[in-house]
């Protein structure tokens, strides 16, 4: 997603270390380096994500519910 931002403003990222900042998602650190491990976190996590790349939650998707596996 960050090279594709970059790439829509007309830069060409070279060095990864820095292309959250040149495709101007440097917000987006703090959540890709805190992810979390249960499934709370992660959610909590894709919908901060969604809200700063203005993305909508897919409608019918299951993507961001928690599936338990049959006893």
């Amino acid at each position: 997603m960050a090279h594709a931002h970059a790439a829509e403003q007309g830069i060409w990222v070279l060095n990864e270390k820095r292309l959250l900042q040149r495709a101007g998602l440097s917000q987006t650190e703090e959540i890709l380096a805190n992810i979390g491990k249960g499934p709370k976190e992660l959610m909590q996590a894709v919908g901060r994500m969604r809200q700063i790349l203005g993305l909508a939650r897919p409608e019918g998707m299951k993507a961001d519910e928690v599936v338990k596996p049959k006893a």
